[in-house]
């Protein structure tokens, strides 16, 4: 992962000092803090800074900000105030532009200190005569560990959150499954009796309602229109009558899932081996591809601890297989126990911490909704999940 610094000093020297210690970083402390390379903005007012600060909250925001607090407004004027710095970390936290914030400054009196870290600053770096950048190497690279860690974490916590909601739908929808086919067997008894009373008996229903027998095939009929017609609200509810089906770039998808995914994938060491460039084009909801491939990669990683001591490798491939593009994820992680009930399509319970098995057996669901399918082969040197997907042109 890139680390995306912004620099905010106004002292040409200090500025390019803090510049160069940070490009100065080695490469095995990169590497252990699973850095790929460090980018570095700067701003020497406050002017500047906004438009930096503007920038990135539209596009990504800033992993570390370095602040000295006492800047000018504008960069040829002289008029610094510790007061402008303490608008910045306002101005950052409200545009949510940066994710971790250092105050790197000679203003330590304990007011200035205790404003700064309840504005948001996560540290603070006393500025000293003789330029030591030690300290404030160490912090960011602190911020940077801890800016990772949450990010995954939030990933995992949003696994659950976007499952759930599939989870409770698809139930709903075999559920409706079940109850049409019931409604189905039981109408077509009940015109079969209708008819069998009408040529045993020469029993009319129009004009013999009140015969018992009849009276009872009207109480059924009844009975299934209201069961069918409360079934229709219920259901309505717990879908979303506004998705239509539409054109997908598989190879798109896994490029954004993967970027979307990296926080999560760099804390918890997993090693991921991309799919070649492909044009293949599928045709689904546009939501599922991407939920599909998110669940395939999050659930590995799960149960995985931060920072382990072994890299998890998954290896993702596609190709075009028939009628489907077909996405293969191969992992070196535990055999998943349930891959033949996730190949089924039987729903698994979450139990008590809605492990792989579970996000597995939602994201089948999904994947045939769709059209798709999800097929799962374990060993004891890993795992195989094929994700197929049908696609728009496969003459």
């Amino acid at each position: 992962m890139i680390l995306r610094v912004l620099v905010i000093e106004n002292v040409s020297m200090t500025l390019k000092f803090i510049v160069l210690g940070l490009k100065a970083i080695s490469a095995e402390t990169k590497e252990r803090h699973r850095i790929d390379d460090i980018e570095v903005h700067t701003a020497r007012s406050v002017s500047e800074a906004s438009y930096l600060l503007d920038e990135a909250a539209s596009s990504r925001p800033y992993d570390v900000l370095i602040l000295d607090l006492s800047i000018p407004r504008l960069p040829e004027n002289s008029d610094e105030s510790p007061d402008y710095g303490m608008d910045i970390i306002n101005t950052a936290k409200a545009k949510d532009a940066v994710k971790e914030i250092i105050v790197y400054s000679v203003f330590t009196s304990f007011d200035y200190v205790a404003d700064a870290f309840r504005r948001g600053a996560v540290d603070f770096i006393v500025k000293k005569n003789k330029a030591d950048l030690q300290p404030l190497e160490r912090a960011v690279l602190s911020a940077w560990d801890r800016s990772i860690t949450r990010q995954s974490a939030r990933l995992l916590d949003e696994r659950i959150r976007t499952l759930a909601p599939f989870a409770d739908r698809l139930l709903a929808y075999r559920f409706s499954v079940c109850f049409s086919r019931l409604v189905q067997a039981i109408k077509q008894e009940s015109e079969a009796m209708q008819g069998y009373l009408s040529e045993r008996f020469l029993l009319d229903l129009s004009v013999d309602s009140d015969d018992p027998p009849l009276s009872y095939l009207i109480q059924i009929g009844n009975s299934l229109g209201e069961a069918s017609q409360e079934w229709s609200i219920l259901q309505a509810s717990l879908t979303r009558g506004n998705e239509t089906p539409g054109e997908i770039g598989v190879g798109d998808a896994v490029t954004n899932v993967l970027s979307g995914l990296l926080p999560c994938l760099t804390i918890k060491r997993a090693k991921v081996t991309p799919p070649e460039p492909n044009q293949l084009s599928v045709l689904t909801f546009a939501q599922d591809v991407p939920t599909v491939i998110k669940e395939i990669l999050l659930g590995a990683l799960y149960d995985l601890p931060d920072n382990g001591s072994k890299t998890t490798e998954i290896e993702i491939s596609i190709v075009k297989e028939g009628a489907y593009a077909k996405v293969g994820f191969r992992d070196t992680l535990k055999p998943i126990s349930a891959a033949d009930e996730i190949n089924r399509a039987s729903i698994i319970p979450p139990s008590d911490h809605f492990g792989r098995e579970w996000g597995l057996s939602v994201a089948q669901q999904i994947a045939l909704r769709g059209g798709g399918r999800l097929e799962v082969t374990a060993s004891d040197f890993g795992n195989t999940i094929s994700y197929l997907i049908p696609l728009i042109n496969h003459a």
